[in-house]
């Protein structure tokens, strides 16, 4: 054990006193502890590790029933205070429950892979800010990867589902690790953004730009505006949004539906070039987006770009 310098703190010592161990991985706990999952004799067991190397909970049981495969045991502290492990057997998966002080609350819970899928590995386990225990691993030849979602209380609540299937090798880690635990801040966080930053159109002729527009935040988004201002040369043609937006000038408004987290609202607006531009005229535009709540992070609610006067070259396509 080594402190954040990578000096030593505690000297390899065996855990240990069989060769039957093997497969070790660590995560973290609270107070600078950690958890060892390993597996001896095709069973799951675990410690718990004091930061200056000392044993706090001596290698027990996770209570396994049957026999599990050779890819490692993944652990995650859930928020509620407990500590969830997870390991694929040879036809699912099985979950435990440790208490709060680490002692084997409840458990194992098992669930078959869907199709009898077997020889299920590289399975890892995250949470979320309600404690669920989050599990996606691999089966049938790594062909497919699947999901499971259980409670702290050791229930399945979604059990084993296809979430990835594949003709070849899905690569997931053989030393768990593979998903981490992720929340949407609480708030709206309004996101714009232009396909691209130079775009070219033909000299009398149209452009095509593309418009992203999401929310990263957990709220909903109300009352969202979209506004796009044109160069002066430039005009508005048409886009793609299904909204008829608001044109004065040379800047165009769209009053977009609400945006709830994370689902992206994207269309292409086309601006009509002047004739007689010049080839290599650049025309600038920009974009900002809006709604009826404070926005968490404003630096990304905006975006800019150059329409570019250029001849459009079409190549022949020569099928052999």
């Amino acid at each position: 054990m080594r402190d954040t310098n990578g000096a030593s703190v505690f000297a390899p010592a065996a855990l240990t006193s069989d060769n039957a161990s093997y497969t070790p991985v660590i995560n973290s706990l609270t107070g600078g502890k950690v958890i060892l999952t390993l597996k001896n004799d095709l069973k799951p067991y675990y410690a718990v590790i004091n930061s200056n190397g000392s044993i706090s909970k001596p290698v027990s049981s996770l209570g396994a029933t049957g026999t599990i495969n050779n890819y490692p045991i993944d652990a995650v502290l859930l928020p509620n205070g407990k500590v969830a492990a997870a390991w694929a057997t040879t036809t699912g998966v099985q979950f435990s429950i440790l208490n709060s002080a680490y002692a084997l609350e409840s458990g194992p819970f098992s669930a078959a892979n869907p199709n009898s899928e077997d020889w299920g590995g590289g399975l890892s386990v995250t949470t979320d800010t309600d404690s669920h225990v989050i599990m996606i691993w691999a089966a049938g030849d790594n062909g497919n990867l699947f999901y499971a979602l259980g409670d702290s209380a050791g229930a399945f609540i979604t059990p084993p589902m296809f979430y990835k299937q594949s003709n070849t090798w899905i690569n997931t880690s053989y030393n768990g690790q593979g998903n981490v635990p992720y929340s949407l801040p609480v708030g709206v966080d309004g996101v714009a953004s232009l396909s691209a930053s130079l775009v070219g159109g033909q000299p009398g002729g149209n452009a095509l730009v593309g418009i992203q527009t999401t929310n990263h935040g957990a709220a909903i988004a109300t009352g969202v505006t979209l506004t796009v201002t044109l160069d002066s040369n430039l005009t508005y043609v048409s886009d793609t949004s299904g909204v008829v937006p608001t044109v004065m000038g040379n800047t165009v408004i769209w009053n977009l539906p609400n945006m709830a987290p994370l689902i992206d609202q994207n269309f292409t607006l086309v601006v009509g070039v002047p004739a007689g531009a010049a080839l290599g005229t650049l025309y600038p535009l920009s974009l900002s987006l809006a709604s009826n709540e404070a926005d968490l992070n404003l630096s990304d609610n905006t975006d800019s770009a150059d329409v570019m006067a250029a001849l459009q070259i079409f190549l022949p396509l020569i099928l052999r």
